[in-house]
């Protein structure tokens, strides 16, 4: 439907010789060559352009090249570029001056197809390529045709086929060609025949096309096919017997003819041809056309050999009328009178602008009627008048006749007038029309001039009047600061502000006020120098447009077209404004209106509807139906996305499959997006958003983003795009980001760490729990010690004590009961020290051990000789030892000391301590009785002394015999 309407469009617009707005592309805009043979859209939206040097991919904004490398055979195979097709899978195929090539979308390269038929072709130079619905490449090149299986990766070829010109398939994907030299053939692929149709040398460079509207084969008239085939067009003669290269249908009624003469559109309504013309581009270059192709959206690409050209049905056909030649020419005043344009070019005097012949000229006065002015402020045209148009300048009214080329002033003679300056011509009412000055208002009848009425401003106005509207029997006077008057000739003989009979227009009273438009519904609508404002006057009522883009605006200008629409000019474009549902569309340099600011007083609609606004920069003209809303949604794409790192960037795996990982390092982003509108690209807004970090959508008229070291997590980049009129893809392109958290933030690190401080904290609390019971078996030792050394020892010091205290009483006192009391009370002494020592935490070492060995050996032995042999090296001396270990080894040789102080009536004793392979070795010796081996276990503390043993991991050997004396060995780990 869209294509159709564009079709419909060109067709309802063709005069004999026709320009439309081509949009011109070439080497100047990034191309990278102005010899353009291919234009292809791929299913993705991009325009593909094949070239004299290089394939290009374009997106409205930018050329992506792909040029041929000797050194690198995945690139292309030529940079001489002929011909582009898509298969159904979305893959590309590029035909070139040196072979078949397929692209790949993913990694930008290419795969080479260069066989060749035979020895007598030295090369596949593809002019020409076209696929079927059974994916087959047809091709024909300089010196074959055939065609090429996208499945299986074969050529195949037709050798009868000799220099082929064109080739296209019918609606049964059957082979039509003609060739070089006239000659016309059809191959039937199920019958797999081939046949010779037709022989004419005189027609041999004739294109050959298959009509998809018509269902037709477009052929000259001098190849007769009626015998054959009856689904036939005859392609339309062109002027001066030129040949027709390239055709294009549009729809079933229009065919677009290319040529080495121009660009030619043909209506088989009427069988009409006319010429299209590219306006200030055109040249012998770009009217030799090589290419033709309609987009998706209908619109027209021409290949040529100066760049292409685009033309979009949806693009803006603003004109632009410049009346002053290399200069600034400020508008200020225009009318239309019959088919010219009254125009006052501001301080550069008035011009006429023929619309038919579209001639400027300019309105000299001959000498004798030079006046002085040199401002124009309006135009307005009076029919009924001699002299029909009327100026308002800085020197009062004046009326000009074109016929007698006369000029006329009319003299507002009040008293009070001190300049003689009028700004506005009011001109609505059938017999008379009202003038403004700087202090009246002035009633004149149309025929005559003469001066009717007049309305004092009486002081109330001291600023300009800067317009004047009628409505019924009321006159509406707007100022410049002072605010809206009205004059009422029923109810009043003056002007009074609108305040009184409408409060609210008080919102008006400081603001300059530019221009009063009454429209269809008696509305009158107020631009000022802060937006716009409805007046109903029936109904008392004024209130602003408080829409944002017309709340701040200037608006010098105001003018209905015949939709009801208001058309305004403003100090930044035009703007189109729809008071039903109130839409808003700005219009400006993008659009091609050349004016950036309007002017007051500056503003027509013609009587076929076309409108013309005046500005800095000339006349803005268009015809407001022309001006289509473009509803295409446009297609939008993440071209790339790269990883930032400190010396580089690259595109991350994942990217084509639309989902990327990355680890928690890598996390700095930056994406490339496109939106391919190609009517005006450079009105294409765009807005992104990365769930799950943005909270909202972020507006953008760049095409980059960038997010810079991004938590980690799990995100989606979105991005939506409009085209120049506001309609978006809401749908957009989006991309699955997954950053992965570094190793101390997973769960499984988490677990790791939760069962490391269980763990800790289980072993503190174990390690607890056996310090505190190494200090309950600490006392209990302790205790016991007490109980058995202290305990025994202080019985029997009270036993001996009681007997001594019988033997006082008696008076029979002996004195070994004395001795014995002083030896036990001497042994309970080295007792306690004993046990002080076990428990004192700074006597650790093995020094300590053997030093307190020696004083137990003295304490303990008087009945024989001991002798402590110490060969232990210092730096074993200082070896700690646990208090496990000195207990049990201290007592293990106090046991062995004991035993040899009670029954082994020695004379001798040893106590040796040495260190042999890191093990201290203790050996004590005596020469007393000894006994037999075999009865320790039961007596003396053997049984003991091997228990402790145990306890420290210690080796225990017993030697003895009976009065053989007794060797005792204790070997044990230093740690």
């Amino acid at each position: 439907m869209q294509i159709f309407s564009f079709a419909l469009f060109i067709l309802l617009q063709l005069p004999l010789v026709q320009t439309e707005q081509f949009r011109h592309y070439d080497t100047e805009n990034g191309l990278s060559n102005n010899i353009v043979y291919a234009i292809y859209q791929d299913h993705e939206g991009f325009m593909w352009i094949a070239t004299e040097n290089g394939l290009n991919r374009f997106d409205g904004y930018e050329f992506r090249k792909y040029f041929h490398n000797t050194e690198d055979d995945k690139t292309i195979s030529s940079n001489i570029v002929r011909s582009i097709v898509e298969d159904k899978s979305g893959n590309l195929w590029i035909g070139t001056y040196n072979g078949l090539n397929l692209f790949n979308r993913e990694t930008e390269r290419f795969t080479r197809f260069l066989e060749l038929p035979s020895a007598n072709v030295n090369r596949l130079d593809f002019q020409q390529m076209i696929i079927d619905k059974k994916a087959r490449i047809w091709f024909c090149t300089l010196e074959t045709a055939g065609w090429f299986d996208t499945i299986t990766k074969e050529f195949n070829f037709l050798p009868q086929i000799n220099n082929p010109f064109s080739i296209s398939l019918d609606k049964e994907d059957n082979l039509w060609a003609n060739t070089f030299d006239g000659e016309v053939f059809r191959y039937e692929v199920e019958k797999d025949s081939l046949t010779k149709i037709s022989s004419n040398i005189s027609y041999s460079q004739l294109p050959i096309f298959w009509g998809n509207y018509s269902k037709k084969l477009w052929v000259h008239d001098s190849y007769d096919l009626s015998k054959v085939f009856k689904q036939w067009n005859k392609i339309p003669e062109l002027p001066e017997d030129r040949l027709p290269l390239k055709l294009l249908e549009q729809s079933e009624e229009n065919l677009i003819v290319a040529s080495d003469y121009g660009l030619f559109s043909f209506s088989r309504n009427n069988a009409g041809l006319a010429k299209i013309d590219f306006g200030e581009k055109s040249s012998s270059l770009t009217n030799s056309i090589r290419s033709l192709f309609q987009d998706k959206n209908g619109g027209l690409w021409v290949g040529t050999l100066s760049g292409f050209f685009h033309f979009d049905p949806y693009r803006k056909q603003f004109s632009n009328i410049d009346f002053v030649d290399k200069a600034s020419d400020v508008i200020m005043g225009l009318d239309q009178v019959d088919q010219q344009l009254f125009v006052n070019t501001f301080s550069r005097g008035l011009k006429s602008y023929d619309l038919s012949k579209k001639e400027i000229s300019e309105i000299i006065f001959s000498k004798k009627q030079e006046t002085g002015f040199y401002q124009t402020w309006d135009i307005e045209w009076v029919r009924e008048s001699d002299f029909p148009v009327w100026l308002a300048t800085n020197e009062g009214l004046f009326l000009y006749s074109q016929k007698f080329n006369e000029l006329e002033k009319i003299v507002l003679d009040l008293d009070e007038e001190k300049f003689p300056v009028t700004f506005s011509i009011e001109n609505t009412s059938e017999n008379h029309l009202w003038v403004s000055s700087l202090t009246a208002l002035y009633k004149l009848s149309k025929k005559t001039a003469n001066i009717e009425q007049v309305i004092k401003t009486d002081g109330t106005i001291t600023s300009s009047i800067q317009d004047v509207q009628s409505y019924k029997n009321t006159i509406l006077v707007a100022t410049e600061g002072e605010g809206l008057f009205i004059y009422d000739s029923e109810k009043s003989d003056s002007l009074v502000p609108l305040t009184r009979l409408i409060p609210e227009s008080s919102m008006v009273l400081t603001l300059p006020i530019w221009d009063l438009f009454l429209d269809a519904e008696n509305l009158i609508w107020i631009g000022t120098n802060q937006g716009l404002f409805k007046l109903d006057i029936d109904k008392s009522t004024l209130f602003p447009i408080s829409l944002n883009a017309l709340k701040n605006r200037v608006i010098f200008s105001i003018q209905e077209d015949e939709k009801g629409n208001l058309w305004m000019g403003t100090e930044k474009g035009l703007i189109r404004f729809n008071p039903i549902i109130e839409e808003i569309l700005e219009f400006n340099k993008s659009d091609g209106v050349n004016n950036v600011e309007y002017n007051r007083r500056s503003v027509i609609k013609s009587k076929n509807g076309e409108l013309f606004f005046g500005g800095v920069e000339g006349v803005t003209s268009f015809d407001p139906q022309k001006i289509k809303i473009n509803p295409i949604i446009p297609d939008v794409h993440i071209l790339e996305a790269r990883v930032v790192t400190s010396d580089s960037m690259y595109i991350p795996i994942g990217f084509y499959e639309e989902e990327i990982d990355l680890p928690w390092n890598k996390n700095t982003l930056e994406f490339d997006f496109v939106g391919l509108s190609f009517t005006n690209p450079s009105l294409n807004k765009f807005r992104y958003k990365l769930e799950g970090h943005d909270p909202d959508w972020v507006n953008s008229e760049a095409r980059l983003s960038r997010y810079v070291q991004l938590p980690h997590g799990e995100y989606t980049f979105k991005v939506q795009v409009s085209n120049n009129d506001g309609v978006w893809n809401t749908e957009g392109a989006s991309l699955q980001i997954n950053i992965s958290p570094p190793f101390w933030k997973t769960w499984l690190f988490r677990v790791f760490v939760l069962t490391l401080a269980l763990l800790i904290l289980w072993a503190v609390y174990r390690y607890r729990v056996k310090q505190l019971l190494e200090i309950e078996r600490v006392k209990l030792r302790i205790a016991s010690d007490l109980h058995d050394e202290v305990g025994s020892g202080l019985s029997g010091i009270a036993l001996t004590g009681d007997i001594l205290q019988r033997q006082i009483e008696k008076g029979d006192v002996k004195p070994e009961l004395i001795q014995r009391i002083t030896k036990n009370s001497r042994v309970l002494a080295s007792s306690l020290d004993a046990i002080v020592w076990l428990i004192d935490s700074k006597k650790e070492t093995v020094g300590d051990l053997i030093s307190k060995s020696l004083i137990t050996a003295k304490d303990l032995i008087h009945t024989a000789k001991i002798e402590v042999i110490d060969t232990v090296p210092h730096k074993y001396q200082a070896k700690v030892l646990s208090s496990v270990q000195r207990r049990n080894l201290f007592l293990l040789i106090k046991e062995a000391l004991n035993n040899i102080a009670k029954h082994s009536n020695a004379t001798i004793a040893t106590l040796d301590f040495k260190i042999i392979e890191s093990n201290l070795l203790v050996i004590i010796k005596d020469n007393g009785k000894g006994f037999e081996e075999g009865s320790f276990v039961s007596g003396r503390g053997l049984g003991t002394m091997k228990h402790r043993a145990e306890e420290l991991g210690a080796i225990l050997t017993f030697e003895s015999k009976e009065e053989g004396g007794t060797e005792i060995l204790v070997s044990i780990k230093i740690p």
